[in-house]
């Protein structure tokens, strides 16, 4: 009959392993994708940039049906503080850039007076 060497050392190490690289594994599942990623979808909710004001709070600017929401997020809250529609934002922005002309424009203007 053969007996084989059991390590119960070795066993140890090594069942450690696999349970630190399942926590490992449900982390990154849980915290660096989204469900809608992860089925094939497309979300329409995008995150456009985040300022962090410490380290509970911080303020996020979100695109969600053609508005532009700027949230104030804590720990225990999400709060509303400003919204935007973007199709009227960016014809201001097209009127503004209108008015103010093309930098050419601008740069030539400038020198022409400069000259005078």
């Amino acid at each position: 009959m053969i007996v084989s060497q059991f390590d119960p050392i070795y066993a140890l190490i090594v069942f450690i392993v696999l349970i630190f690289s399942f926590l490992l594994l449900a982390w990154f599942v849980r915290n660096k994708t989204s469900l809608v990623s992860l089925a094939g979808g497309e979300s329409n909710i995008k995150l456009s940039s985040t300022f962090r004001l410490d380290s509970k709070n911080k303020l996020c600017v979100i695109e969600y049906r053609k508005k532009r929401l700027l949230l104030g997020v804590g720990p225990n809250s999400m709060n509303l503080l400003d919204c935007e529609n973007l199709e009227e934002a960016e014809a201001k922005m097209r009127e503004e850039s209108e008015k103010q002309g093309s930098f050419r424009k601008v740069l030539s203007n400038t020198l022409k007076q400069k000259d005078s």
